[in-house]
């Protein structure tokens, strides 16, 4: 039995719900407090989601520039607060990743696949599904921008990954 539950089981096992409860209580606020994100995270998470919300509106109303500026100021502000590899940043790359295709900026797309695949690789391990996914998705891109020269080293890197997969 956990220390922290010491006293729950009277006498023939059967526990005590209130002392039970209020020990269990007790636990998981301990657990939050170890766990709760700082206030500058919290603060960022929260700006982000506005100006990504911000950025949609932006999006719906033709302006793909500012769509676009907004979702960079989102990813600064991730970036800052949870770090460069935070697999929170996934999403609003692949946002952003969407509206540069939309404004027709696809040479900025790139790097945008590129770095998406690190921090899935990073967080998931380069053998992950999803990172195999992300690596495919610059595999195609490097075709897109240039031709059929284009992604060999990564389409030998997503075969070798593949291969590792299926022993």
């Amino acid at each position: 039995l956990h220390p922290d539950l010491e006293g729950t089981l009277a006498g023939v096992m059967r526990p005590d719900p209130t002392r039970a409860a209020e020990q269990l209580r007790h636990i998981a606020d301990r657990l939050a407090l170890r766990t709760a994100p700082d206030a500058v995270q919290v603060a960022a998470t929260v700006r982000a989601r506005e100006l990504t919300e911000q950025a949609d509106a932006a999006l719906l109303s033709g302006d793909v520039v500012f769509a676009a500026d907004l979702l960079r100021q989102a990813i600064a502000l991730v970036e800052s607060a949870r770090g460069s590899m935070d697999t929170s940043l996934v999403e609003l790359l692949q946002r952003l990743k969407f509206v540069l295709r939309m404004g027709g900026t696809e040479s900025e797309v790139l790097p945008i696949l590129r770095r998406i695949a690190a921090i899935l690789a990073d967080s998931y391990g380069e053998l992950h599904p999803l990172s195999i996914r992300a690596l495919g998705e610059v595999y195609w891109q490097e075709r897109r921008e240039y031709g059929p020269a284009g992604g060999g080293e990564t389409a030998e890197r997503i075969e070798a990954l593949m291969r590792d997969v299926l022993g």
